[in-house]
């Protein structure tokens, strides 16, 4: 109960907006964007790959999330090569939060909460349905065959903390902007481009591919 996922194109933020509201945490949509970072947040593949929002380095921005009252639990990443004991042990971590009345996500390709399970597997946010049937509305246990053949997950427990002092957050985000234009690479790595290399990226993309 009073957890949902709002639509957001970024689903990241989507998970993190709602699970501060099941927490009993309210803030605005600009203003958790500003605060989390992600308002300056732009990734970009050199051949526009849609991975970009995905491949960056998230520490710093877990730091500005558990500003706003959120910490987010890593309980690990797993690949088509994770075998059955250690998918059983993600699952009994998640449901034992559940349990508790702990909000859970997951990320694989995109962001989605965790609401609860039955017999079978876990019920995951669609935050686009009806519109979209993606990412899938269900996980199976053991099997996890609604990621497909190519996965490459992590799962999370999203626990609540006490709020940053709100002054000490802004500067906190203005800080974190200020370093993404600054130095991107501590950002991303590889054939991607965080802030002003974004658009570098963009820009010889567009015109390799004829934009």
């Amino acid at each position: 109960e009073r957890l949902a996922q709002p639509p957001y194109n970024t689903t990241m933020m989507g998970v993190v907006h709602g699970a501060l509201r099941y927490h009993g945490i309210e803030v605005d949509p600009p203003e958790m964007f500003g605060l989390s970072g992600h308002a300056f947040l732009i990734n970009i593949h050199k051949q526009l790959c849609p991975s970009g929002p995905y491949c960056w380095n998230r520490e710093a921005a877990n730091g500005l999330v558990q500003n706003l009252g959120l910490v987010c639990v890593d309980l690990g990443f797993f690949a088509p090569t994770s075998t059955p004991a250690e998918r059983a042990a993600v699952e009994g971590r998640l449901r034992a939060a559940l349990d508790a009345g702990l909000p859970c996500s997951l990320i694989n390709l995109e962001n989605q909460l965790i609401t609860g399970y039955d017999d079978e597997g876990f019920r995951t946010c669609q935050p686009w349905a009806p519109h979209v049937d993606f990412p899938p509305a269900r996980l199976s246990f053991g099997s996890w065959k609604e990621f497909g053949d190519a996965f490459h997950a992590n799962f999370y427990v999203l626990e609540k903390v006490p709020p940053a002092d709100h002054r000490r957050a802004v500067l906190d985000s203005l800080d974190y902007a200020v370093d993404l234009y600054a130095h991107p690479g501590r950002h991303t790595s590889g054939d991607y481009g965080i802030g002003p290399e974004a658009y570098d990226r963009w820009i010889a993309a567009a015109g390799e591919f004829g934009g």
